[in-house]
């Protein structure tokens, strides 16, 4: 009976005697482990989320660009704008290395929802700067030297950005208006658009221009 009773006792004490500290330490490991693997994963899917969304965010940004642009392309009007200095006339349409901007032109549709007495037509103008498009719209149709233009950037860090017109000859011209054409050339048939995009390569956009 005394022996039974001290065996029961031995056991009691075995079982009371909790953690060793080799055990502790063991356990601490494993949780330092699984802790930064954890932290690891979530870093991880935390990036590629901030990737994915930054993509997303220049997609964007190059679709309205592109809508942009080819809205006004679209609602070419065969309206010239007086130079701002002297009696001449500059084209409808103008694209010419010697211009600051890479496309020129007075497009319709221009929004009036206050009623404000002005043209429904509009001057805006493309550069390509330091990889940046931007866009300028004009006050007034017939501008003067003083006369700033709002300037907006559409897009940035592109590589570069081309422009051809198609004559209704049908060939494509690198600058418009194309040959001996004056002020009052036709409307080209067409308007191709190429922007080249450091991530998704070269974008084709092609604008039928209406009569």
């Amino acid at each position: 009976m005394r022996d039974t009773m001290q065996l029961m006792a031995r056991t009691h004490r075995s079982d009371a005697r909790g953690f060793t500290l080799v055990e502790l330490l063991v356990s601490l490991l494993i949780f330092t482990v699984i802790a930064t693997m954890t932290h690891f994963a979530f870093d991880a899917t935390d990036r590629g989320v901030r990737s994915i969304e930054r993509q997303l965010d220049d997609l964007l940004a190059m679709q309205r660009m592109m809508q942009t642009i080819t809205n006004d392309l679209a609602q070419l009007q065969p309206r010239p704008v007086r130079e701002p200095v002297g009696s001449s006339f500059r084209p409808a349409l103008l694209a010419d290395s010697r211009n600051d901007y890479f496309v020129e032109l007075t497009r319709g549709g221009y929004a009036n929802p206050l009623g404000v007495p002005r043209a429904t037509a509009q001057r805006v103008g493309y550069r390509f700067e330091d990889g940046d498009i931007i866009r300028a719209q004009w006050p007034v149709l017939d501008n003067l030297l003083a006369t700033e233009p709002a300037e907006i950037v559409l897009l940035e860090d592109l590589e570069a950005i081309d422009v051809r017109f198609l004559d209704e000859t049908g060939n494509w011209l690198n600058q418009w208006p194309g040959g001996t054409a004056g002020v009052g050339a036709a409307p080209p048939i067409a308007i191709e658009v190429t922007i080249e995009h450091p991530q998704w390569g070269q974008i084709l956009r092609l604008v039928e221009i209406g009569g």
